[in-house]
């Protein structure tokens, strides 16, 4: 039941960072203590920006293979989200399309409307609704008529464990295909966390991230039991090693799309590499110091050797300055330095 080969098709993709999320908006009709959500407006983000066609064509020229779209919730803009489906599918028809909501919105017309557009699959929230709500669980029970795949995916919150428990027998009669569970992650808004005990992840190796101690032995207690009623829906942990794995084949992807192939060096855990030529004017202890910072590297740009010139400066005796970057993770952002070192040949 929780068999990684069983896996749907996006969080195949997902964990081999074949595919973008487009946030159709940041409106939401519900208010989840747990949300994380950055903006409660109506603006469009994706990694490759918020046009159509700019993002086409970054994801046209790489191998990516599935597209989803998000929000806040993405039924409130639903002639966007219709339109910006029918542009995706005619350009990249063999691609997989999911959508995510919390299914508020989610009326039998548009999950109809929305099937026949072409989403291949469908996960509700149902942690925003306090997961047994009847409209919501209506849509799913429409939505299973309609779409190949029906997932519900929530955070795995231990106080909600019962409630989940009551809302699987619903969805075992509803005949979803997934159940994602992921670690509840406690933000600074979330008046819930304040006597959570909590682990700490770094993920991506810059952002450290405070999750429930709870999540896993909550998630084991749930698995647990839809083995003990025969449940045919699949459960699918998504705990913070699954988030860190999926996020190393992310940095592999984004340092391939935005490398200088003359400068940058890609690692196996798609931490990306330049050498700078040290000045000789500041000491190794301050050097290595300052090269956590972006602008102080910036300046040192007339410094940066291409690949092909290190073996050569080093031979001479030249000291170059060795300093590891997360990689431009989408089209506004630069490499982010992480840390720094000082070589020289002996």
């Amino acid at each position: 039941m929780n068999d990684n080969n069983k896996l749907s098709k996006g969080c195949q993709l997902c964990q081999n960072g074949q595919w973008i999320c487009i946030f159709l908006t940041y409106m939401c009709n519900a208010s989840c203590h747990f949300c994380s959500a950055p903006f409660r407006d109506d603006r469009i983000y994706s990694d490759f920006g918020s046009e159509k066609e700019e993002i086409l064509k970054y994801v046209f020229a790489n191998d990516f293979k599935g597209i989803s779209f998000s929000g806040g919730d993405p039924f409130l803009v639903f002639d966007r989200m219709t339109d910006w489906l029918t542009y995706f599918k005619k350009n990249l028809p063999d691609y997989f399309y999911w959508v995510y909501t919390n299914g508020l919105a989610a009326d039998n017309q548009k999950l109809r409307k929305l099937a026949s557009a072409g989403i291949d699959e469908i996960r509700f929230n149902i942690a925003a609704s306090g997961y047994i709500s009847d409209k919501v669980l209506g849509s799913i029970r429409e939505a299973r008529k309609h779409f190949r795949l029906v997932t519900v995916e929530v955070p795995s919150i231990k106080k909600d464990s019962e409630l989940l428990k009551a809302a699987m027998e619903m969805l075992e009669y509803a005949g979803i295909d997934y159940l994602n569970l992921h670690d509840y992650i406690l933000t600074e808004s979330d008046h819930c966390n304040e006597f959570e005990d909590f682990n700490t992840c770094i993920l991506n190796k810059i952002m450290p991230i405070k999750y429930s101690a709870s999540s896993i032995y909550n998630t084991e207690d749930i698995i647990r039991t839809a083995r003990d009623r025969g449940y045919h829906f699949h459960i699918n942990y998504c705990d913070m090693s699954k988030k860190q794995a999926q996020m190393k084949q992310r940095r592999l992807k984004m340092g391939r799309i935005f490398a200088d192939k003359d400068f940058d060096v890609s690692l196996e855990n798609g931490i990306i590499v330049n050498y700078y030529v040290a000045p000789d004017n500041i000491g190794e202890v301050e050097l290595l110091k300052k090269s956590g910072d972006r602008m102080f590297l910036d300046n040192l740009r007339d410094r940066l050797l291409k690949k092909s010139e290190l073996t050569t400066l080093l031979s001479a005796g030249k000291k170059i300055l060795k300093v590891f970057y997360i990689p431009k993770m989408n089209v506004v952002q630069g490499k982010i330095p992480i840390k720094a070192e000082i070589i020289s040949e002996t």
